[in-house]
C-alpha cells in the first residue's frame, strides 16, 4: 500500500477530516433554495436535500424515459402508448397538445414533488400510464377534477388497436410512424429482410422484433452445432 493510501486509511479509522473536508467546512456551498450549507458528501449538488431539489426541477425532460419516444405530426410522444392515443385523437378531429399544467403532490416519503400531465384537449388534462405504481396512485390522488387518467393495458388497448390497424403495423413497429428525424435510423432485419427504423444507437439493430431476435438466436445455435459436428467428424 502506498504512503498516501495508508494515510487516508489512518485518517478514516481515526475520524480525522481530510484537508479537502476542512477547507470545505470553512466555506461550504449554500443550497440554492433554502441557503443552508450543503453537506460535504453532497458538495457537488446545487441543493442540500431531495425536498429542495424537487423545487428546482425545470419541467418534463423529453426522452428522459426508456420508452420509444418521438414526434408525430408536431406533437411529442414519450411512449408508444402516448403515440397511439395521439393518433386516435387526431383522427377524431380534436385539437390536442402537450400539457403545460404543473400538479404538486407528496411522494411516499412526504417529499413535495410535481408532475406534468401528458396532454390537454379542450381544457381537459389526460395522463397516460402503462402500469400503476404506488407513486402513480399518489399522483392520481392529487389530480384535479378536470384530469382523466388512462392507466393499464386494458384501458389503453382500444387506442393501440386503432393505431395498429390504421398504420398496418404490429405494436412494436409503431415507432416507424414517428416523424422522420435525425434520431431515427433505418435498418434491414437479418431474419425477415424488411426495413425498419430504430432510435439511433451505438449498437447496430439487426432484428425488427423480439420474434425475429428469437429466430436469429435459433439459427445461430444450429449453425454452431453444425460447425462443431464438422470439427468432431473424422477426416476422410
Amino acid at each position: 500500500m502506498s504512503g498516501g493510501a495508508a494515510k487516508n486509511n489512518y485518517n478514516k479509522l481515526n475520524n480525522i477530516p481530510s484537508p479537502e473536508r476542512i477547507a470545505y467546512d470553512a466555506v461550504p456551498r449554500l443550497c440554492e433554495i433554502c441557503s443552508q450549507p450543503i453537506p460535504f458528501s453532497y458538495r457537488r449538488n446545487k441543493t442540500c436535500s431531495a425536498k429542495c431539489r424537487s423545487k428546482i426541477i425545470g419541467g418534463p425532460r423529453k426522452g428522459s424515459g426508456r420508452s420509444k419516444h418521438g414526434w408525430y405530426q408536431g406533437i411529442y410522444c414519450d411512449s408508444l402508448y402516448e403515440l397511439a392515443f395521439v393518433i386516435y385523437q387526431l383522427d377524431q378531429g380534436v385539437t390536442i397538445e402537450r400539457s403545460k399544467t404543473v400538479i404538486p403532490y407528496l411522494d411516499e416519503n412526504d417529499v413535495e414533488r410535481k408532475y406534468y400531465p401528458d396532454f390537454e384537449i379542450d381544457g381537459v388534462l389526460y395522463e397516460i400510464k402503462g402500469w400503476i405504481t404506488e407513486r402513480t396512485k399518489l399522483k392520481i390522488a392529487a389530480a384535479p377534477k378536470n384530469m382523466i387518467v388512462i392507466a393499464g393495458e386494458s384501458e389503453i388497448a382500444p387506442f393501440v388497436e386503432y393505431a395498429c390497424a390504421k398504420h398496418q403495423r404490429h405494436y412494436e413497429r409503431l415507432v416507424e410512424v414517428y416523424d422522420r428525424s435525425s434520431c431515427l435510423t433505418e435498418h434491414t432485419c437479418s431474419n425477415c429482410g424488411i426495413n425498419f427504423v430504430r432510435k439511433k444507437s451505438k449498437k447496430p439493430a439487426f432484428a425488427c422484433s423480439q420474434v425475429c431476435v428469437g429466430k436469429l438466436a435459433v439459427k445461430r445455435r444450429l449453425k454452431e452445432k453444425a460447425l462443431k459436428r464438422l470439427e468432431l467428424s473424422p477426416s476422410v
